[in-house]
């Protein structure tokens, strides 16, 4: 079972797709079906479908996507005495925590969350969920988990594991550039880790005088709520006409595809 926010093409570009991809590679080795619960929306199964394929992970046992959020009206979710409970952000897994045997849960760690929030109540239940030795936990790169074993982050530390990420050689490859350079920016506006309005602010100021440079070349930023990212201010600062195309992407399966 996959506990997650959503399963929409804005959120599958990041970790939600590599949560997406594990729970398939748990329930091939597993001989099982996936069941996966989302908390916040609802699912887009096309979505899904495509960004498997995408990955070559296409999965042919069944899927069953349930929607639950803790609401009176809620259908109860099943879950059998086999069953993994595969969590994806420590918000899922304190949740499971009250529902769930902790011998079950697998909490797929992939920054440090902690950083979400300054000092409060949710830094430090965040931290209260990292600190359980009784979960089990898998670790987005083995420099993930160096860093939560060097600031004595109990869970991870007595429990954890980690993997390297994988890129088909068929999405990602290297291609000649011929002198041209590229731009992705990672946009996310309603998450404060990113930095957004900070890096938006100096690819406005910034950006036409590298264009002024540089040969052509493509400004992408992609992720949740970044259409305007460049202001008519900004574009209209740029003396010498950008050489290039500015594109701004939701973030779904087909941005995977980006070189």
């Amino acid at each position: 079972m996959l506990v997650i926010d959503s399963i929409v093409p804005e959120q599958l570009m990041g970790g939600a797709g590599t949560a997406l991809l594990l729970a398939v590679a748990l329930a091939q080795a597993r001989d099982c079906g996936i069941c996966i619960v989302t908390r916040q929306q609802r699912h887009d199964l096309p979505a899904l479908h495509a960004l498997l394929d995408l990955q070559g992970s296409a999965f042919g046992g069944p899927i069953e996507v349930r929607h639950f959020t803790g609401a009176a009206g809620d259908a109860p979710v099943p879950l059998g005495a086999r069953d993994l409970v595969l969590t994806t952000s420590w918000w899922s897994t304190w949740a499971a925590r009250h529902a769930v045997p902790l011998e079950q849960i697998v909490y797929l760690l992939q920054e440090d969350e902690r950083m979400f929030y300054p000092g409060g109540d949710q830094q430090l239940l965040c931290a209260e969920v990292l600190d359980d030795t009784r979960l089990r936990y898998v670790v987005n790169t083995q420099l993930l988990l160096t860093h939560f074993c060097e600031s004595a982050t109990a869970g991870p530390t007595a429990h954890g594991i980690a993997f390297e990420p994988a890129f088909p050689a068929s999405i990602y490859y290297p291609i000649a550039h011929g002198g041209r350079r590229n731009l992705f920016f990672y946009a996310r506006p309603n998450h404060p880790g990113t930095c957004f309005y900070a890096v938006s602010q100096r690819w406005s100021v910034h950006l036409p005088k590298a264009c002024s440079r540089s040969k052509t070349g493509t400004c992408t930023s992609s992720g949740s709520m970044c259409r305007g990212l460049i202001s008519p201010a900004a574009r209209s600062s740029i003396t010498t006409p950008y050489p290039g195309p500015i594109m701004h992407n939701w973030c779904g399966p087909r941005i995977l595809a980006c070189r």
